[in-house]
């Protein structure tokens, strides 16, 4: 039985998301995405943002705040600075924008 080409793309999405997932601490480019998921990288781009609503940026960022958010409520010792340069933002300023942008 043949998959259709929205189930193809529907487990190649699966896969980036658990690539994404696993390496989220580690610095990975546009180009190590598409590969996973088996497109130029043009392509990788285009139907990543018509396949979830948002950009890869855009994702990549609300799941490091969504991480963020968890530690900020169950690692109380943590200090905000740590979390937020943790999570990729270059300071606090910018990640407490982002976070209440998201959150409220």
């Amino acid at each position: 039985m043949s998959q259709t080409k929205a189930e193809l793309y529907a487990q190649r999405f699966n896969q980036v998301f658990q690539y994404i997932e696993k390496h989220l601490d580690e610095p990975f480019t546009m180009d190590d995405l598409s590969r996973v998921a088996c497109f130029s990288k043009f392509h990788f781009h285009r139907q990543f943002s018509e396949y979830c609503g948002i950009g890869v940026s855009r994702y990549i960022q609300l799941l490091k705040l969504k991480r963020a958010s968890y530690r900020l409520v169950f690692n109380r010792e943590e200090r905000i600075i740590d979390i937020a340069l943790d999570s990729g933002f270059e300071n606090p300023e910018s990640f407490s924008r982002a976070f209440k942008h998201i959150f409220g």
